[in-house]
C-alpha cells in the first residue's frame, strides 16, 4: 500500500522505521506529537515543581479527567484516572466487599492479570474464583453469553460478582458487553467489564452499557502515554472503592482518585492532545482500514497454514487485532510465547506477540494495525511465519 494513502505514516510516530510494527495491541505506541506534549509537561514540572504540581497540574489533571468522562459517555463523578486498565481491575478486584466463600465467574479468555488477582483473593480473603470455557472457536456470540449464563447455573449460591472482557487478550474477540451486562442484572450479579482494548478501537458509551465497573486503557488504541487508564463505577460503589494508593486527598470517589504521591502526571496531562489526535485519525477511518488489512492477511494466513479461523471474519466478533492459530504440533505455552514473541524480534525484525488460552494449547501469533501499518508489514511477518513454521 503507498506511503502517501495511510492515516498517519510511520514517521509521525516514535516507532524506529527497520522494526515491522505488528504488537500495537500490546503497548500502544506514541505519536510524536504527544510525545512534544508529555515532554513538555515533564519539563514545566522540572521549572517549578511546587506551584506546578500544587496548583497547575491539579487543575490541568481534573480537566483531563472531565474530558476523558465526556469522550466514553461517562458521568462526570463516576470516572477516575488511573495507569491503566490492570490498576483499574486490581482496584475493584481488591475492594469489592467480598465475604469468605462468596464466588466470582470469569472466561478462560480474561488477560492473566485477572486470574492472578481473583487467586491472590482466593488465598487471603476465602473467596471462590469459578473460570468458565467459552467455546472455541466461535461461531455465533450467543456461545459467549450461554457460557457465561451456564456459568451462573452452576454456581454454588454465593456468586457475588461477574467478570467479563469486552475485547479479549490472547484471542482478540469482541465479547457482547451489553448482552453480558443484561445477563448479570438479570440475575442480580454486578458485572465488571474489562475493557482494555475498547477505547479509541471501537465506539464506547459507557453509560448505555450500563455496567458497575468499566475499566479501559489510554495508550493502546487512543495512542496516549503508557501509564494512563480509567476506571468508571456507579455511585454505589464509590465508597468501597480504595484507590491502589491511599492518598492525602479525602472526599468524594474522583477527590480520593486524584493524585498519588509524586508520580509524574505528565502521561496524563498530555491526553488532551492524544484524544484530539485520535479523533482526526478516527475521521480519516483508521479502525476500517486495519480491519481491512488484517482481514487480507487472514485470507493469505488460512490457505498457507489451513488451520481454524477463531471466529468469523466480521466487524461483530474482531477489529484492528486478530489472532491466528498456528498448526497443532506447536503446543500453546507461556515459554512458548516467550521464544516465539523474541525470536520474531531478534531473528526478523518483528514485533508481534504470540499468546495461548488456558484450557487448550494452541499457539496463536496476534498481530495488530494502526494507522501508521502498511500492507508490506504483513507481508513480511507472513513470510517469517511460513520460515518458521512449515
Amino acid at each position: 500500500m503507498p506511503q502517501e494513502t495511510l492515516p498517519s505514516p510511520l514517521e509521525e510516530w516514535c516507532l524506529a522505521p527497520n522494526i515491522t510494527h505488528l504488537s500495537h495491541g500490546s503497548y500502544g505506541a506514541l505519536p510524536r506529537l504527544v510525545q512534544n506534549a508529555l515532554l513538555q509537561h515533564q519539563t514545566d514540572c522540572e521549572e517549578r515543581p511546587d506551584s506546578y504540581l500544587f496548583f497547575t497540574a491539579k487543575e490541568l489533571l481534573s480537566e483531563r479527567r472531565r474530558t476523558v468522562a465526556r469522550r466514553f459517555g461517562s458521568p462526570d463523578p463516576e470516572l477516575v484516572l488511573l495507569q491503566g486498565a490492570s490498576a483499574g481491575m486490581t482496584t475493584v478486584l481488591r475492594s469489592f466487599p467480598w465475604k469468605e466463600g462468596d464466588e466470582v465467574l470469569y472466561s478462560n479468555h480474561g488477560y492473566r492479570l485477572v486470574e492472578n488477582c481473583l487467586l491472590h483473593l482466593a488465598r487471603t480473603r476465602g473467596i471462590v474464583p469459578r473460570r468458565i470455557p467459552v467455546p472455541f472457536p466461535l461461531a455465533d456470540t450467543e456461545d459467549m453469553v450461554k457460557a457465561f449464563e451456564q456459568g451462573i447455573q452452576n454456581s454454588g449460591g454465593k456468586l457475588r460478582l461477574m467478570v467479563a472482557c469486552h475485547v479479549t487478550s490472547p484471542t482478540a474477540l469482541v465479547f457482547p458487553a451489553a448482552r453480558l451486562v443484561a445477563l448479570g442484572r438479570s440475575h442480580g450479579l454486578p458485572v465488571l467489564i474489562d475493557g482494555a482494548h475498547v477505547p479509541g478501537h471501537f465506539d464506547l458509551d459507557i453509560t448505555a452499557l450500563g455496567a458497575d465497573f468499566y475499566v479501559g486503557n489510554l495508550h493502546k488504541w487512543i495512542a496516549g502515554p503508557r501509564g494512563t487508564g480509567f476506571l468508571h463505577a456507579k455511585p454505589r460503589w464509590h465508597e468501597a472503592l480504595e484507590p491502589p494508593v491511599v492518598t492525602a486527598h479525602t472526599g468524594s470517589f474522583t477527590e480520593r482518585f486524584l493524585w498519588a504521591g509524586t508520580a509524574s502526571l505528565a502521561p496524563f496531562l498530555a491526553l488532551d492532545v492524544a484524544l484530539a489526535h485520535a479523533a482526526r485519525l478516527d475521521s480519516l477511518g483508521w479502525q476500517a482500514r486495519s480491519h481491512a488489512l488484517l482481514s487480507a492477511f487472514r485470507n493469505e494466513f488460512f490457505a498457507t497454514f489451513g488451520t481454524t479461523p477463531t471466529s468469523p471474519d466480521s466487524p461483530t466478533f474482531t477489529g484492528a487485532m486478530q489472532a491466528f492459530a498456528l498448526p497443532a504440533r506447536w503446543k500453546g505455552t507461556p515459554e512458548a510465547e516467550i521464544h516465539f514473541r523474541r525470536l520474531f524480534f531478534e531473528k526478523h525484525g518483528i514485533e508481534v506477540p504470540f499468546t495461548t488460552l488456558p484450557d487448550h494449547d494452541t499457539l496463536f501469533v496476534r498481530p495488530s494495525a494502526h494507522a501508521y501499518t502498511q500492507e508490506s508489514d504483513f507481508q513480511t511477518l507472513l513470510a517469517a511465519l511460513k520460515f518458521e513454521f512449515l
